[in-house]
């Protein structure tokens, strides 16, 4: 080990000629800047005079060492009798918690105590390994010291020396949140592998087939990235001919097609309606971006969508935890009695997470929660005010906001069963830009067809055939379906063969939720008392029947504006959830808004409010192609049933969209993974199929 560590010489390439020189060992450490811009002319440079006739045959004319092709062999590197750790890596800092050569790192270097690279990635809100102590369950966050399940699949020839693989992994991972603006390239990861001896040559083709990996899986290299002629993504692909077409151009379908056309493969994109985004719709009112659909990022850490809008360079708003809730009588509930109501509400969630680890037979979490109260109040005999009641009834709507529906319809026992699996923390977002102007980045390049409504998909032969409503026919090898739940649930589109009854089930039980959203634009600045820290305010409704009407408020408004600027561009923004929105179906635009104006001048009654001077009410629910908001565990459903949505069918049709990922349903970034999660998929079956044929 004293030999690896201190005695072997380091080996560097020639930028200019390509051939692999000896390091001299009079000149210290190799560093990553050195070996950016390495020559055989820099070598020269380091000699005395009286050597330079020695030094003329170092040259780029010169010939490479001859014990530089045998470190090709795979068989050299396994056959070496240690592990190879990597020297001043930036990975060291963030793993300094971990014994250091555990996780293939040198423990004699003293980078580990830098802390550049840590507040660089806390700035990028990136945190791509564990903490022994306190990262249990945040999404995207890798043990740096031990190989995942599938890591293990993929690559088993370090199942027994792990810290050979994870070095690489890490190193990799750290390289991309460092910098995920520009394509991670083998290259640059070269640079970065500073390791003693030979063995940093025999090190690349594994450093390569890792860095491949962890780009198909979408980990790395996602996103808005350009590729130049001197640039391009680590993924050679032997089926360019192959063809894939996406049905449905919302976050999930242009996740796989970008990813899929990045790969390099040909894509074909057909989206029913006349624009791309799907149930992402972006409008403007006064001068402000409204979201019509998605407009709110949960949790920035590790956020793929969090990080495609800093590759925009686009900006969010924060969103706070905590909110004034304000009655329908003006009176702001004070910071004791909010407290109380807060715990009540939890306490009853967690009564709900304690009672179903003891059945297996489900109930409707409205009526479980409700039955729960009822027990609470018989046997503590609180004096349950009425003033409690109506906060319980506000925190009860936003819960049926967050489902999409109201709670006689969903699942006691498996409401949240996202929560079991690590999700994404840090702020909650409001995006001023929209999440429109992102989609429209990750259509870039793609070949999209506007007002393709697709109405059949044909899988009984080798080529698939997918037909529309004007008469045209598409074929290709494989297709992916991103359209929304409610859609597959209507059957709009036909299949043939007919889907597996296990497929139909789940999309029988999972539930299509709805919301609706009214936005409004004032002369006046009416609730910024409210508003001001959050950037919300919540509506405590004044009978159980009005819950989710106008439950919670988001101010809009731009805050690095002038005075000048602001003027006429005070936007409002809340949600109709619950039966509220079920409600509104049957409501005509003027009658929302006028009632919506009402309740406004109720909470605020010593201000002069006037008429709106712009108003939008959303109609999800009437739209054609989407019939829905978001998708949510219904009774006697369970989270299998996303997985089983997930599933392809015989390697020939696969499925993304929110309601396809059980992890991250219900979101914007839930979609974008799914349809990177098909693109992996689609990418793996095409290699496994050439294999076959080859072989």
């Amino acid at each position: 080990m004293f030999m690896a560590e201190r005695i072997l010489p380091y080996w560097v390439k020639c930028c200019d000629c390509g051939k692999w020189r000896q390091y001299p060992l009079t000149e210290g450490d190799l560093t990553t800047d050195i070996v950016e811009s390495w020559t055989c002319r820099s070598y020269r440079k380091l000699k005395k005079k009286s050597e330079d006739d020695k030094v003329e045959n170092n040259l780029c004319i010169s010939d490479e060492d001859e014990r530089v092709q045998h470190c090709y062999s795979g068989y050299w590197y396994e056959g070496l009798g240690y592990t190879p750790l990597l020297k001043f890596s930036p990975t060291a800092s963030l793993v300094a918690s971990y014994f250091l050569d555990g996780v293939g790192l040198s423990p004699t270097d003293s980078n580990w105590e830098d802390n550049n690279v840590k507040e660089k990635l806390e700035q990028a809100e990136a945190r791509p390994f564990f903490h022994p102590d306190s990262d249990d369950g945040i999404a995207f966050c890798f043990r740096p010291d031990v190989m995942e399940d599938e890591e293990l699949i993929q690559f088993p020839e370090f199942g027994k020396i792990q810290n050979r693989y994870l070095a690489l992994r890490n190193l990799i991972l750290t390289l991309w949140a460092l910098n995920y603006k520009q394509i991670l390239t083998l290259d640059r990861c070269v640079n970065h592998l500073i390791i003693r001896g030979l063995a940093r040559i025999a090190i690349i083709p594994q450093l390569e087939r890792i860095l491949k990996y962890l780009t198909v899986k979408g980990f790395i290299n996602y996103g808005i990235l350009q590729s130049t002629p001197y640039v391009w993504f680590p993924v050679c692909n032997p089926f360019m001919n192959s063809h894939v077409i996406v049905v449905g151009a919302g976050a999930s379908g242009l996740g796989t097609a970008k990813q899929l056309h990045n790969f390099g493969m040909k894509v074909t994109v057909l989206e029913a309606r006349g624009r791309i985004g799907g149930r992402v719709c972006d409008q403007t009112i006064g001068k402000v971006t409204v979201g019509k659909g998605a407009q709110i990022m949960n949790g920035c850490i590790n956020n793929p969508m969090a990080v495609i809008v800093k590759q925009c360079g686009l900006v969010m708003k924060c969103i706070g935890d905590k909110c004034d809730l304000v009655e329908e009588n003006g009176k702001v509930v004070d910071m004791e009695a909010d407290e109380r109501g807060d715990f009540h509400f939890n306490a009853l969630l967690d009564a709900v997470a304690e009672w179903r680890k003891q059945t297996e037979t489900d109930c409707s979490l409205g009526d479980k929660l409700l039955e729960i109260h009822k027990m609470f109040l018989d046997q503590t005999a609180t004096d349950f005010t009425e003033s409690s009641e109506r906060l319980l009834n506000f925190h009860l709507g936003n819960l049926e906001y967050a489902c999409a529906t109201t709670l006689d319809h969903v699942s006691a026992l498996s409401w949240d069963q996202n929560e079991s699996f690590p999700q994404f923390h840090g702020n909650h977002t409001i995006l001023t830009h929209g999440y429109e102007t992102i989609l429209q980045r990750l259509a870039e390049g793609l070949d999209i067809h506007l007002e393709c409504e697709v109405t059949s998909i044909d899988y009984s032969a080798k080529t698939i055939s997918v037909s529309t409503k004007d008469g045209r026919i598409f074929t290709g090898d494989k297709v992916v379906v991103t359209v929304p739940l409610a859609l597959l649930k209507s059957e709009v589109i036909s299949f043939n063969p007919p889907l597996p009854k296990k497929k139909t089930d789940a999309i029988k039980r999972l539930g299509a939720g709805l919301i609706e959203k009214v936005i409004l634009s004032f002369s006046v600045c009416f609730w910024r008392k409210y508003s001001e820290k959050t950037g919300t305010f919540g509506h405590i409704p004044n009978m159980k029947e009005n819950r989710g009407f106008c439950g919670i408020f988001y101010d809009l408004s731009p805050k690095n504006t002038s005075d000048k600027e602001k003027k006429n561009n005070y936007v409002l923004m809340t949600v109709l959830a619950g039966n509220a929105a079920v409600e509104a179906q049957k409501m005509q635009d003027k009658e929302i808004v006028e009632r919506c104006l009402k309740l406004l001048k109720s909470m605020f009654p010593k201000e002069r409010i006037p008429d709106p001077l712009e108003s939008i009410v959303t109609r999800w629910g009437k739209e054609p192609f989407s019939k829905m908001a978001y998708s949510y565990v219904a009774k006697d459903g369970n989270g299998e049933d996303y997985t089983t949505l997930s599933e392809d069918v015989e390697k020939k049709v696969y499925f993304a969209g929110e309601a396809t990922n059980r992890q991250f349903p219900q979101t914007v970034t839930g979609a974008y993974l799914s349809g990177v999660r098909e693109a992996y998929k689609v990418h793996t079956d095409f290699e496994e199929e050439n294999e076959d044929v080859e072989s």
